[in-house]
């Protein structure tokens, strides 16, 4: 007779649904801790629970790090996001990510590239390791198990064509560097995780000064511990 509490997580169910949002529970990518996560509604939460009241008619959301496709899963299904473009730098979340696209009828677009701002080689090394969301560009932040070399797209370029109003960035640490020389034009919101473990207090200062610098200020109101709601002072959000 087998012992219940040694069987599989992956044996309870096929889908896991999350705030609505319908995921496929593939033992190579959902965890244990995920898992529990996404079936607590707590996965990316203090993301997932602001995104109603900051979403604005006609909005062009740029995601960086889609990760399981959930975050932009709640984005495309909002009929106030007009498009929602995605990149993630993992090469196995990919396919993850459209397919929960497709299991939740939306309509989102994944490209596999890390955004750059620098000029500099085609391709990158992306460290992966055991969890999908510590995997990084930081050789040095844990243990990895394979690196793999993903293409690097220009920033500007891709912000050129797609437009953004409403960035989203969860990126493990690169959102210091990436922020700090990304021109952001016509972009009116910016919901970034800050990751001090990986950046430091003084990467956390880069960060706020660089959106200073582009005319952003924190939004107390709407952020939450590492996530941070940078917005135009001008710009009107729902109460």
């Amino acid at each position: 007779m087998s012992n219940s509490a040694d069987a599989p997580d992956h044996d309870r169910t096929s889908i896991i649904e999350c705030r609505g949002v319908r995921i496929r529970n593939d033992p190579k990518i959902i965890t244990h801790r995920v898992r529990i996560s996404l079936e607590k509604q707590r996965y990316e939460q203090d993301e997932a629970a602001r995104l109603d009241r900051i979403i604005a008619p006609g909005e062009r959301i740029l995601e960086l790090g889609a990760g399981l496709g959930f975050i932009s899963s709640l984005c495309a299904r909002d009929e106030r996001t007009e498009a929602v473009l995605c990149f993630e730098a993992n090469p196995e979340l990919i396919e993850f990510i459209r397919e929960t696209h497709a299991l939740n009828g939306v309509a989102a677009t994944v490209e596999n590239a890390v955004l750059t701002t620098a000029p500099g080689p085609a391709r990158v090394n992306f460290y992966l390791r055991d969890t999908f969301w510590g995997s990084s560009l930081a050789p040095d932040a844990s243990p990895y198990r394979r690196v793999v070399s993903v293409p690097l797209r220009r920033f500007d370029k891709v912000a050129e064509r797609f437009r953004p109003s409403f960035i989203i960035c969860d990126i493990e640490g690169a959102e210091v560097d990436l922020f700090a020389n990304a021109r952001l034009n016509g972009v009116s919101k910016v919901l970034v995780e800050i990751h001090t473990a990986v950046t430091g207090r003084r990467g956390v200062a880069r960060l706020f000064a660089a959106m200073a610098a582009q005319g952003f200020v924190y939004d107390e109101k709407l952020s939450r511990g590492s996530v941070i709601l940078f917005v135009r002072p001008d710009h009107p959000l729902i109460s």
